[in-house]
């Protein structure tokens, strides 16, 4: 990685040291990275709807996902040569409606609507994808953040009750 004409070079991995030392990161924070990725839970997603509580056959439901404001930190660790920063946070998620009708995969800050067609107590299900973001400090320097590979899928079950609507012709004439 390093020659009397290079002191540092980035070669497929993050190399980090100086004139006098050179610790690959890379492998290290590969099998951080992997290992919080498999011992980690992440957080489920605070679920709101406009109407609240029930809605109406035929009517639009809106549904958004955010993110609770505990539980999202960075996670260090590492020795003294390299501390390292693990972060994660929601990506996309998914929207199964308990019709059987879904979103696909779609962007976390996105409000989706759903119309339901029959009434009942349907379950639902949101799956979010996680990614975490990697930073390693040294001599008091600072890289990142990169992505780090791999993600996780949270599986978070809701309920949304759908009550009949039917429509009524009001008269505004006396």
């Amino acid at each position: 990685l390093t020659d009397s004409q290079v002191s540092l070079e980035l070669v497929g991995r993050v190399c980090l040291g100086g004139s006098s030392e050179i610790v690959e990161v890379g492998a290290d924070a590969e099998a951080d990275v992997e290992r919080y990725l498999r011992d980690v839970t992440p957080p489920d997603l605070l679920i709101t709807t406009r109407p609240r509580g029930s809605t109406l056959t035929g009517l639009s439901t809106y549904f958004t996902a955010t993110p609770p404001e505990q539980g999202l930190g960075p996670v260090s660790f590492g020795g003294t040569t390299v501390r390292e920063s693990i972060s994660l946070v929601p990506d996309r998620v998914s929207w199964l409606w308990g019709d059987g009708e879904s979103t696909g995969w779609v962007a976390v800050t996105s409000t989706q609507a759903h119309r339901y067609l029959t009434p009942g107590r349907l379950d639902g299900l949101l799956t979010t994808m996680w990614r975490a973001t990697y930073i390693a400090t040294f001599d008091g320097r600072t890289v990142g953040p990169y992505d780090a590979t791999g993600e996780i899928r949270r599986r978070q079950p809701f309920v949304e009750r759908v009550d009949t609507s039917s429509p009524v012709l009001v008269s505004t004439q006396s």
